[in-house]
């Protein structure tokens, strides 16, 4: 296991070859939000991602941008994206079945 590394709203940490993203604190718009771009991400060294919510407080669509954005990176650099640690709010199951949050399930995580 590596030094973890810091940012606002998470903990990054090398598992192996698992990179474990703890969540923390609040994660909403009127939040300063972390950036996708500050995980370091290689493919060379990181073959799957997962998560940590257990220190997660409030969220909103800030969280769910951030996973969505980072879902797309992790795709395209072959590195798989782990959704079982996240949250088990109602929108979170768009992660689970691979596809876009839509509208009707705002009120699952409002």
């Amino acid at each position: 296991m590596t030094e973890p590394s810091t940012e606002n709203g998470w903990l990054a940490r090398n598992d192996g070859m698992n990179m474990v993203l703890s969540l923390r604190g609040d994660w909403t718009i009127r939040k300063d939000t972390a950036h996708v771009a500050d995980l370091p991400l290689d493919r060379d060294h990181v073959i799957a991602l997962r998560f940590d919510s257990r220190n997660l407080g409030r969220w909103d669509s800030a969280l769910l941008v951030f996973l969505s954005t980072l879902r797309e990176i992790t795709k395209r650099r072959g590195i798989v994206f782990d959704q079982t640690g996240l949250p088990p709010a109602g929108c979170c199951r768009c992660f689970r079945q691979n596809r876009p949050c839509s509208a009707s399930l705002r009120a699952d995580w409002e």
